[in-house]
């Protein structure tokens, strides 16, 4: 095991030694989140750290500081302060607030921790409706059965990053595992707003309907099925299957030019323009692949 071959190692943690450069400060973060893949079960993990004198808190702190992979970009090293407090809270930050936070000059040299923390938490004021949706917490994480086996580090990383992106939607979400929380938890909030919009839509044509697998349908059989709507139904239906074929279209080609027709249709059509805007998740005349 990692941890236990390198007693220098451990001893920098226990005595709070992490180096008095950044290069030696995330070294040393690096070589705690190898080891900490080793201690996968809870409990043995417990049982490690309370023997070596290792708080959890701390032990937590550097396993997320060496698995924060933008901080190690050499591009931006050079720009990080060389103190192990200020480096674990920029590492906890969100992919976006760490972009700006470099948009807005705050990340250098002399950046210090009770600045970053000040600047964090007028983020967070900001965000007037972000505040209860955090003390509620309603997000329900789920790991699936093949996932790796439950870590508090990994744990609290996904949600802070899926909080980031769905905190202020109130917006339920499954983590399948731990790989990019962000990109899942976008990806269910564009197919939940597809359910609301194809819902919305068949109110408004019933007693047609159209099911998740008419949408499926090839164009031509998804027009006959719905021969009998009025030419601005059918449009609305037209929008829907775009939309539908934008986030599941077997190809890239598919993908692309389905968002292409969708942006044509958004303008001066509300309900084009909704799709695009909150399933496809790109402003009109954007729509890149």
């Amino acid at each position: 095991m990692v941890a236990m071959e390198t007693p220098n190692f451990i001893e920098r943690i226990q005595q709070a030694r992490y180096g008095d450069s950044v290069a030696e400060i995330l070294e040393l973060a690096k070589a705690a989140a190898k080891s900490h893949q080793t201690l996968r079960e809870p409990e043995f993990r417990a049982q490690w750290l309370q023997s070596a004198g290792i708080h959890p808190d701390t032990w937590a702190k550097v396993v997320t500081l060496g698995q924060a992979e933008p901080l190690h970009q050499p591009e931006l090293v050079s720009k990080l302060p060389a103190n192990f407090s200020t480096l674990a809270l920029l590492a906890r930050c969100s992919e976006q607030e760490l972009q700006d936070a470099l948009a807005e000059g705050l990340v250098t040299q002399k950046l210090r921790y009770r600045a970053l923390a000040a600047w964090r938490k007028a983020r967070d004021e900001k965000q007037v409706e972000r505040a209860p949706l955090l003390q509620l917490l309603p997000i329900a994480v789920a790991v699936a059965p093949d996932a790796h086996a439950v870590d508090e580090v990994a744990i609290r990383t996904a949600i802070e990053q899926a909080l980031s992106t769905l905190s202020v939607k109130g917006q339920l979400i499954e983590l399948r595992g731990w790989e990019r929380p962000e990109e899942q938890a976008t990806q269910q909030w564009q197919r939940q707003r597809l359910e609301e919009a194809r819902q919305e839509l068949n109110q408004r044509i019933a007693p047609r309907s159209v099911s998740p697998e008419l949408l499926r349908l090839p164009l031509g059989e998804l027009k006959d099925a719905m021969a009998d709507l009025e030419p601005d139904q059918w449009i609305e239906v037209y929008a829907l299957k775009n939309a539908e074929t934008a986030l599941d279209g077997e190809t890239k080609q598919q993908r692309y030019a389905s968002r292409t027709r969708l942006q044509s249709m958004a303008e001066g059509h509300a309900f084009s323009a909704a799709l695009l805007r909150d399933v496809v998740g790109i402003p009109a005349r954007s729509a890149k692949e």
